[in-house]
């Protein structure tokens, strides 16, 4: 359990977040850190990712939208896919209209596939690109010029969406979630936004108290040290 530290001296704090003792979760709040604070996830973005959203916002503009490839996932698994997909997040109100384009260009493309779907047509493609609905307020960031999801993100969805992700479940996704929290950071603020956020969605909410690494009363603002 944590103490309480009401008098902590603000060089003090500097000095012990510099040097990875201690994490901010939060405004004035800090975790105690087993060793070196852990460093962001930056994904690495292929040559045809950058091409495909280019060709995307070129058409679509005002979209809302992020790609991402499940190939990303493949440094925290113990069995590695054989197969990486590229995954097309956009608001519900384009995404026909953003299949359309890409089928002008690619012959692989699948709106809203269901998991049968997944059986015996995306994973038997050659190159496959999935386009899904993207959440509001999904948490977002912007690497090499393309939006793409926060880890944050990929982790919940994961849990919310099991259909869409079958491959990744079981212990395959606990193995993925342990390495995860284990060489990247994790942001706690993130995931409370997405618990129990005004405009949290109902699907992450119940996903977030599935996850084994979200403690349960960590929506009421209880600090929690997850290297324990």
């Amino acid at each position: 359990p944590y103490k309480s530290i009401t008098c902590v001296d603000g060089w003090m704090l500097f000095e012990l977040k510099k040097k990875g003792f201690i994490k901010a979760l939060d405004r004035g709040v800090f975790a105690l850190s087993a060793g070196p604070a852990l460093p962001a996830y930056i994904p690495t973005l292929s040559k045809n990712m950058k091409t495909l959203y280019k060709k995307i916002t070129d058409k679509h503009p005002f979209a809302s939208l992020c790609l991402w490839e499940t190939r990303c996932l493949n440094e925290f698994m113990l069995h590695q896919p054989g197969k990486s997909l590229t995954v097309v997040e956009v608001e519900s109100e384009a995404a026909e209209a953003v299949f359309h384009t890409l089928k002008e260009s690619y012959r692989s493309v699948f709106l809203l596939p269901s998991r049968q779907d997944f059986e015996y047509y995306v994973y038997t493609a050659p190159s496959s690109i999935v386009i899904k609905k993207l959440v509001s307020q999904s948490p977002l960031h912007t690497v090499s010029g393309i939006r793409t999801p926060k880890l944050e993100k990929l982790l919940v969805d994961l849990v919310a969406d099991s259909d869409f992700y079958y491959s990744y479940q079981g212990s395959e996704r606990t193995t993925l979630f342990r390495n995860t929290f284990s060489h990247y950071h994790v942001s706690l603020k993130t995931l409370i936004a997405m618990h129990s956020g005004e405009k949290a969605d109902r699907s992450w909410r119940i996903a977030c108290s599935k996850i084994s690494f979200f403690p349960p009363r960590l929506a009421k603002g209880v600090c929690y040290d997850l290297n324990n």
